[in-house]
């Protein structure tokens, strides 16, 4: 009787060495496994890090191009109001041009126009010597 306890009891505590060394094995297990999160989770971390630094450069390196982008928008619309000017003035000289060569037309046809007055003149007072030379010669005839 003594010895079929002692081998109950023997199997009993084999069982309970088996299932605490069952246990042993599995908090080992969930160790590893615990330690494989935290490793997992520290490369996550140092990936997420490096992420918000290349953002954070990233972000400055956006703000950077925008003013440069707002400097050169500025620049354009500055060279293009002096085009615009220039266009302006371009367009300013060119009808003051024409002015100028319609006035010199006007000048040449009123030039044109005196001449022939001139001789218009010269013939009408070449008349009037004329006459008065005839004028005197009935005024001689009479006398």
């Amino acid at each position: 009787q003594l010895r079929k306890e002692a081998d109950q009891a023997k199997t009993c505590l084999a069982a309970e060495i088996a299932g605490k060394a069952a246990s042993v094995a599995q908090v080992a297990h969930e160790k590893e496994v615990a330690t494989g999160l935290k490793k997992a989770l520290a490369e996550a971390q140092h990936h997420s890090a490096q992420a918000s630094s290349e953002s954070t450069l990233l972000a400055s390196k956006i703000k950077d191009l925008e003013t440069k982008l707002q400097d050169v928008e500025s620049e354009a619309s500055e060279r293009a109001q002096e085009l615009s000017r220039a266009a302006g003035e371009e367009s300013e000289s060119a009808e003051l041009r024409r002015q100028l060569k319609q006035a010199v037309e006007e000048q040449l046809q009123a030039l044109e126009k005196a001449k022939v007055w001139q001789q218009h003149l010269q013939a009408a007072q070449g008349q009037i010597a004329d006459l008065t030379s005839e004028l005197e010669a009935l005024r001689k005839s009479k006398e």
